[in-house]
């Protein structure tokens, strides 16, 4: 019988607070949406967002992927922007 854990971790700062017109925030994490990595698996991102209204918010996020060099998939390192408009529709 194998026991098996995994850790799940979210540690962010941010520059404001969070219902500031604009922020800036950098975080280490080992999920995304729809990705849940391995707790040796962190990745780093930088986000911002500025409210353009009371319904329209300006986001952008940069993400970067470490390589996985402590378990057996060794991935190479990578990163990403995520960039768009929240519509808080009423």
């Amino acid at each position: 019988m194998t026991i098996r854990i995994s850790l799940n971790y979210g540690i962010k700062y941010n520059l404001k607070d969070r219902d500031a017109n604009w922020n800036v925030g950098i975080g280490i994490t080992n999920r995304d949406y729809f990705v849940i990595n391995q707790a040796s698996n962190p990745m780093f991102y930088l986000d911002g967002k500025y409210i353009i209204q009371s319904r329209l918010t300006l986001f952008a996020e940069m993400w970067l992927l470490n390589a996985g060099v402590m378990n057996i998939s060794a991935n190479n390192y990578g990163s990403f922007l995520r960039t768009g408009i929240l519509w808080n529709i009423k």
